[in-house]
């Protein structure tokens, strides 16, 4: 009855006993739109579906913020925004397996652009604000705070408020002549009875004549816009035309998956967005081809983050699987151009996601020497690798079956330093990595870390103890 729904996510509320139906909540969605729906409609998702996204996010958190803040380039005057959130992430080494994840958990962090909406949180001065929803109105970065103008509280001039007692909206769709436009490449968005320009310095009131059309008067001009019937284009009265930015850079979040194992279904060496991804406010993008090839592509974008999935370094830096890694590193650090200049365009911050052979509850597997390898080719490691209470054991993932996410660390290329030449940054790497492989792990037998060892593993072997002691005593 509702085809359009098939793929939307949501929460289940209750189980409504007299009907035998779940009530759901639809994601994105504003007010009370829960919905009566009968077992055989609802899939769940597996417990493992936003493990990446927030492994990912929980490294990230473990950066000091002023690393982040001051390797934050400049906002472009299409997408002004704070420093330090996240507008593009990177998954490198992805296959047909993680199109089936969840990314929502990015929005959390997102970057802000003027006009978007938020609602408030952490507010411990006026905790009666919480929870209220407002419009990020213009960034003040020698204060570090947004200009916020609430929804309900007309009696609040403007709030000016950190980041962190943020929380961006996703919106599912624009109705109307609502949300972004473009004009000439700057970014203006209405919201309400409100024009939001590029910057926050330019807020203008408009009086709605329509559904399709409003007024309003810019620099003692009164001015007219209509919508076209297909809603792609707003029409001015002095001749200027704004239009509809695409659906995925309307997203507050863009996902890039990148791997030469995706499906053959995208183009090997284009960059293929999937269209109505079904978490509002994220767009999803694959690149099927290695990592080094897409930052070479004219589809390319920076990312904020840049994530490694399950690369197994340490085991590369003592086996020839590290040269199938290192053209990617190399890239992550902004190599390949002439002269042995780092590319501007390299990932603010990276993070890589180890891998641990065995079931959940034992040591910390091969991320633990990612590190090593890392700095064995001059990168700086910002967060120290960590365990993952969210890692996962994923049997049916189609080349790695061991506990994913088991562990986190979050690393750069230095800024400033120089690569050289692609081969000789390498080969040097690789020498630096045989240097210490004494310090690696060999298949079966690796050194104790006990500030790593995980708690589940201390109850199994206490268990244990007490079944042999049982016994004995039995025995005797």
């Amino acid at each position: 009855a509702r085809p359009e729904l098939n793929g939307r996510l949501g929460q289940v509320l209750r189980l409504v006993k007299e009907s035998g139906r779940y009530k759901v909540a639809l994601e994105g969605e504003v007010g009370d739109t829960s919905l009566s729906l009968r077992e055989e409609n609802l899939e769940a998702l597996p417990t493992y579906g936003e493990a990446l996204a927030r492994s990912a996010l929980d490294a990230r958190l473990r950066v000091p913020c002023p690393v982040l803040d001051a390797s934050s380039s400049s906002p472009s005057s299409s997408s002004r925004t704070s420093p330090s959130g996240l507008r593009t992430v990177h998954i490198l080494g992805a296959t047909a397996w993680e199109l089936g994840l969840q990314y929502a958990a990015f929005r959390e962090d997102a970057a802000l652009r003027p006009g978007d909406a938020v609602v408030l949180s952490g507010l411990s001065a006026r905790p009666e604000l919480n929870g209220a929803r407002g419009v990020a109105v213009r960034w003040f970065p020698e204060k570090g705070r947004w200009k916020v103008e609430l929804e309900s509280h007309t009696c609040e001039a403007g709030l000016a408020l950190k980041p962190e007692n943020m929380q961006p909206l996703p919106v599912y769709r624009c109705e109307g002549f609502q949300g972004p436009w473009l004009q000439d490449g700057d970014w203006h968005c209405v919201r309400g009875c409100k024009v939001y320009g590029p910057d926050g310095e330019m807020v203008e009131d408009i009086e709605v004549l329509g559904a399709d059309a409003f007024a309003m008067t810019l620099e003692g001009q009164s001015l007219e816009a209509r919508l076209e019937a297909d809603g792609q284009r707003l029409l001015w009265s002095d001749g200027d035309t704004w239009v509809r930015p695409p659906l995925h850079e309307q997203a507050l979040v863009q996902v890039v998956l990148v791997g030469p194992e995706l499906p053959d279904e995208y183009p090997e060496g284009e960059l293929r967005f999937l269209g109505a991804w079904p978490e509002p406010g994220v767009a999803v993008a694959c690149f099927r081809g290695r990592y080094e090839a897409f930052m070479a592509s004219p589809g390319f974008v920076r990312a904020e983050l840049a994530v490694l999935a399950h690369p197994a370094l340490c085991l590369g830096g003592v086996s020839p699987g590290l040269f199938e890694w290192a053209p990617a590193l190399c890239a992550l650090a902004g190599g390949g151009r002439a002269g042995g200049d780092a590319d501007p365009r390299a990932p603010e911050l990276c993070v890589c996601l180890g891998a641990e052979p065995y079931a959940e509850g034992e040591w910390l597997g091969d991320g633990l020497y990612d590190p090593q390898v890392l700095r064995a080719f001059g990168f700086e490691i910002l967060a120290p690798v960590a365990r993952s209470s969210l890692g996962s054991r994923a049997p049916e993932h189609p080349t790695c079956g061991w506990h994913l996410w088991a562990s986190s660390l979050a690393f750069r290329w230095p800024p400033g330093a120089q690569l050289g030449s692609e081969e000789d940054w390498l080969w040097r790497g690789y020498f630096n990595a045989r240097r210490t492989r004494g310090e690696l792990p060999r298949l079966r037998f690796r050194p104790a870390a006990p500030e790593l060892r995980p708690p589940a593993l201390a109850e199994l072997e206490a268990r244990r103890a007490t079944r042999e002691a049982g016994g004995d005593e039995e025995d005797a």
